[in-house]
């Protein structure tokens, strides 16, 4: 799926277990594929740890990224389009 990022917020706490919770979330835009929505249509996306660790996001604000899902709707793979032009 391929959407703009508007924004990203890493996160680091300490659950209720005393366990530390490392990850982050993005904050998207996208067209989606329904003819009733006129505009864009926003989304926040999880990240686990590993995917935080993945990339540079706060330097990928305002770019295109394409974020893949598995079969439960989890995010399992975030690449930078080539086209890194800021609007």
């Amino acid at each position: 799926m391929e959407v703009r990022l508007l924004g990203f917020l890493p996160y680091e706490f300490e659950d209720k277990t005393g366990k530390k919770v490392i990850g982050g979330n993005l904050y998207v835009m996208y067209t989606p594929d329904n003819e009733n929505c006129v505009g864009a249509m926003t989304a926040k996306i999880g990240l686990n740890e590993k995917l935080l660790h993945a990339h540079d996001y706060a330097a990928l604000v305002g770019t295109h990224i394409m974020v893949s899902f598995n079969m439960n709707g989890k995010p399992v793979g975030i690449m930078p389009m080539e086209s890194k032009e800021k609007k």
